[in-house]
């Protein structure tokens, strides 16, 4: 069939255990001398586990079978021992790209079969950019002169190859830009004779998981890499150089030598553990374009590269410079010491963007005063998991008097303003008490999201020197324009957090979530409430002590609110951003806001409650206990989704100060005391309700109830309803008890689960249930309901 498919341009075979060969007659022990399928661009063969043959690895009398291929993917094709015959491999010279990964037999790339008359010195893939590697456990060169037959075995002695290198000077890869070796059993001599063409143009090079690896390469190679841009290695686990220099490999005087790297951007060490250096030459490494610089669980890496008979070893020094680099990424590294940056260059880190430090164990600061200095153009600053850190800038002893170029002559009246940060966030930190302890002002006029968790100890930004209380936040330090604001685990804070904050900070405030701030009886009085007219999203949780969200302090009873009138019981104030509000896990949480002023939030359209035990009426009404959580004062006009999630002593929704008429989307779930939802007359105001879920409430035994015996509504109509559930609901007997039909127009989906005492949604004559739409679903458990569609 092939010969009729000579316009064929992609083969892909998967998944096919019985298949033994492709391209071939069972009988066939040579390829026919015209190409079958000139037109074939790409070849892939995943996961068949006895495929032997394919007609790029049989000898070929003449031209290439596949002439024009240019991607070849081969995966777990477990009995495969070579991709390429001689013969073909040196006429497939349109090949770009070749990915070989979990052939578990495979011994070499390019075979010559044994007894055939294949001879030839080199092969050259002149256009071939990608090079994947993967898992091919038995594979130990590229191609050698040494091969061995194919067929009828079945046990191979490698004994022959265990010294050879994975590349060499037989074949060469001009034009190769990607390489990617991945878990594979490479020793040290796997690039060993290279030929001079071969790696000169590679851009990107990964190494994953190599075992037996103590280095990369060596020197020759490291030179030959001039256009590198991307460098990764991880998983090495025997690895200690990336890479090393022989005894015999360097001629000119290593003290004077500069070698530098022009175009690499990006290099990553991940999960070395037995790496101590990047490179144990005495030269000089210049990386004047690197962006990126990742290391990441190097356990034993104390330096990158190290300074000879010095007494001391310093991460980074004056061998290795980074004048270009925007983004660094330590985590894991426990040796790191305080002295990581003590002899930086000065032209090092001067244009960082990103600094993120993770797992650090050894540290206490990040740095001193002259780094923070340094970072000018820092964007985004990121400090987690440092079980010993106490600062993040220390001001060390000799510089408590320092003068800071461009600010007056005392310290006390120094200010210091960083103009790019935009993101700071200090996670995991169980010691540490302040940012910095410096007398100098901090100014973060771009900073956009500030965020701290889970810093036990940490109870002030900076601190004022000689003040009896010190405030988590103060004139210290500034915040403009702060957009993102999020404290989690934080159980020292307390309700004084925001007292002495500069009039300018938090105004542009979006986003505050508080989380895990066990102290905290409110999260702030009124005048932090008024600051907050650009609030979009609120979001308080898991407080076991949190009563109120917003509490009127007694000096703030008469005080006047600009543009409002002077008494407090006519002000309003409002939140005209305020999008979303969350309220989750508040055990003894009561009310929003008990003060007397207005408050109206005209653009709220998603609140959630949950999991606030004492709660127990959401809205004022005239049925009401005397405790709920927003009073009359609290105007919510726009509401559309409304979420009330374990509530257990919710005994009523309430909807004294709630308009429903926006409401689409109402959720109510295991709120065990709700007997029902709404009563009748509410639901002629659901006239935009969309969705309906209700779930696990034990005791609701209707969802409308009925109001008394003078109604005059005789149907319950729902226009815009496309989706119901009713789920788990053990008690419910009825839609409604009373005489009215139930008419949903719009609906499209309903389901109905373990409501094993519903017998019908209304009373009445046949209309139980009307709709006009025709696609329907239904679930239930153990009953039927009767469908009237007309």
């Amino acid at each position: 069939m092939l010969p009729r498919l000579r316009n064929l341009v992609k083969i892909l075979v998967d998944s096919c255990d019985s298949v033994i060969s492709i391209g071939l007659n069972a009988e066939e022990g040579f390829v026919a001398s015209m190409p079958i399928l000139p037109q074939l661009k790409q070849l892939r063969l995943r996961y068949l586990p006895k495929l032997m043959h394919t007609r790029l690895n049989q000898v070929s009398y003449g031209n290439c079978c596949y002439p024009n291929l240019m991607k070849i993917y081969i995966d777990s094709c477990q009995s495969l021992r070579n991709v390429f015959s001689l013969s073909v491999a040196i006429n497939i010279v349109h090949l770009e790209e070749l990915e070989v990964s979990n052939c578990e037999k495979m011994q070499e790339i390019i075979a010559t079969r044994s007894g055939s008359k294949e001879t030839l010195d080199k092969i050259e893939f002149p256009r071939l950019k990608l090079m994947r590697l993967e898992s091919l456990q038995s594979l130990k060169s590229f191609w050698s002169s040494e091969s061995q037959e194919e067929e009828r075995v079945e046990v191979v002695d490698l004994a022959p190859f265990e010294l050879q290198s994975l590349f060499n000077d037989k074949v060469a890869f001009p034009s190769l830009e990607e390489l990617y070796i991945v878990n594979m059993e490479l020793n040290n001599k796997w690039h060993i004779a290279l030929t001079s063409k071969s790696f000169s143009k590679l851009r990107v090079l990964v190494v994953k998981s190599c075992g037996k690896l103590s280095s990369v390469g060596s020197l020759n190679l490291l030179q030959r890499l001039e256009n590198l841009e991307r460098l990764e290695i991880s998983k090495c686990d025997s690895l200690e150089e990336v890479f090393k220099v022989e005894e015999d490999s360097w001629t000119r005087e290593e003290d004077e030598t500069t070698l530098r790297f022009h175009q690499l951007k990006i290099m990553r060490f991940e999960y070395l553990p037995y790496l101590r250096s990047f490179f144990s030459g005495s030269c000089i490494l210049e990386f004047p374009s690197l962006k990126e610089l990742s290391i990441e669980c190097c356990g034993k890496l104390e330096t990158i590269i190290p300074t000879i008979n010095a007494p001391t070893q310093h991460f980074f020094n004056k061998k290795v410079t980074f004048p270009s680099l925007e983004k660094l990424y330590i985590k894991g590294m426990d040796e790191l010491n305080n002295k990581w940056h003590n002899v930086l260059p000065t032209e090092s880190f001067s244009k960082l963007r990103v600094l993120v430090l993770e797992s650090c164990g050894k540290l206490l600061s990040v740095g001193p005063l002259n780094l923070l200095q340094r970072l000018e153009n820092l964007q985004e600053l990121e400090i987690s998991k440092c079980g010993s850190l106490e600062e993040v800038f220390k001001v060390e002893e000799e510089e408590t008097s320092m003068k800071i170029h461009d600010h007056t002559k005392r310290e006390e009246e120094t200010t210091l303003v960083f103009h790019q940060l935009k993101i700071m966030r200090f996670k995991y930190l169980p010691y540490l008490r302040s940012f910095y302890s410096g007398s100098c002002i901090l100014e973060f006029p771009s900073l956009e999201e500030l965020w701290i968790e889970c810093c036990e100890k940490l109870e002030i930004i900076i601190p004022t020197i000689n003040a009896l209380t010190q405030h988590f936040f103060n004139k210290k330090a500034t915040f403009p324009s702060l957009e993102e604001l999020y404290i989690k685990g934080m159980d020292e804070l307390n309700n004084k957090w925001h007292t002495a904050l500069p009039t300018e900070s938090f105004s542009k405030l979006r986003v505050l979530v508080v989380e895990s701030c066990g102290k905290l009886l409110s999260i702030g009085p009124l005048n932090l409430l008024q600051r907050l007219e650009n609030l979009q999203e609120l979001e308080i949780s898991k407080y076991g002590s949190l009563e109120e969200v917003f509490k009127v302090e007694e000096e703030e009873t008469s005080m006047k609110i600009h543009d409002h009138t002077k008494r407090e019981e006519e002000t309003t104030l409002v939140f005209h951003q305020l999008k979303i509000m969350r309220f989750k896990h508040l055990p003894y949480v009561r009310s929003f806001y008990s003060g007397s002023c207005i408050l109206e939030f005209p653009s709220l359209e998603e609140l959630r409650i949950e999991c606030c035990e004492k709660l127990e009426t959401i809205f004022p009404t005239i049925n009401a206990p005397t405790q709920y959580f927003f009073n009359k004062k609290v105007v919510l006009p726009g509401l559309k989704k409304l979420h009330l999630i374990s509530l257990f002593n919710l005994r009523e929704i309430g909807t004294g100060s709630l308009p429903l008429h926006f409401i689409q989307i109402l959720e109510v779930r295991d709120c065990g005391n709700l007997r029902n939802l709404f009563s009748s007359s509410i639901t002629t105001t659901l006239e935009r309700l969309e969705r309906l879920e209700i779930e696990s409430c034990e005791v609701m035994e209707e969802i409308v109830a009925s109001e008394g015996v003078e109604e005059v509504i005789n149907q319950i109509v729902f226009p815009q309803l496309q989706y119901l559930q009713l789920s788990n609901l053990p008690n419910l007997t009825r839609f409604c008890n009373a005489n009215y039909a139930l008419n949903l127009p719009s609906l499209e989906s309903a389901r109905l689960e373990r409501c094993m005492k519903m017998q019908a949604f209304a009373f009445g004559q046949g209309r139980d249930w009307q709709w006009k739409k025709k696609k329907q679903k239904m679930m239930h458990d153990n009953m039927q309901l009767r469908q009237l569609s007309r």
